[in-house]
């Protein structure tokens, strides 16, 4: 196949994603977007979100404010390992409508805003079903379950949590912060 084939299949491919985006009201461009996801007739967050957009979803709020009630940041944790998690940085990726990312995601975020962690420079991504989002490259990812916090020291990818910790958030969270790259 020639190039000029090539090129135009993935840009008919591209603009079909598109307009299907549109129809939805989804927009690339966009933080903190909902869409109804047909496979189960419901909205569900979509696309990159802030910190604050989490915070003031409708969808999420009741997760948030569950996280609230049950979940206490370890202390201690914070104390031994602020410094090394300033130097992280952090992509997390869920979907609103998965029961494991309504757990865990409002606990991770109650972590690390009480360790002081610059919740603006987070990579927030939320998925449909699929582990998809239109316009996002989400294969770099390699996401097979929801959620997925990656956790990165010098562009270097150095653990995840996927689905559950094994241990704690802080305990799985601790054991590779000090990994050198």
């Amino acid at each position: 196949m020639n190039k000029e084939v090539i090129f135009l299949f993935v840009f008919v491919a591209l603009m079909g994603m598109k307009s299907v985006s549109a129809q939805n009201g989804y927009s690339v461009d966009k933080y903190n977007q909902t869409m109804v996801d047909t496979s189960i007739n419901q909205q569900i967050m979509i696309g990159r979100y802030s910190y604050n957009g989490i915070m003031e979803s409708a969808i999420f709020a009741p997760y948030i404010e569950e996280a609230a009630k049950e979940y206490k940041p370890d202390v201690d944790f914070i104390l031994a390992h602020k410094d090394s998690l300033l130097k992280t940085s952090i992509t997390i990726i869920f979907g609103s409508w998965c029961s494991d990312s309504q757990r865990e995601v409002p606990r991770l975020l109650m972590l690390l805003k009480s360790a002081g962690y610059p919740m603006d420079s987070l990579n927030i991504i939320a998925v449909n079903r699929q582990k998809l989002v239109p316009g996002i490259a989400m294969g770099n990812y390699a996401v097979k379950y929801v959620p997925t916090f990656i956790f990165y020291k010098h562009n270097a990818e150095i653990g995840r949590i996927v689905e559950n910790p094994i241990e704690s958030l802080e305990a799985d969270i601790g054991s590779f912060l000090f990994i050198k790259i």
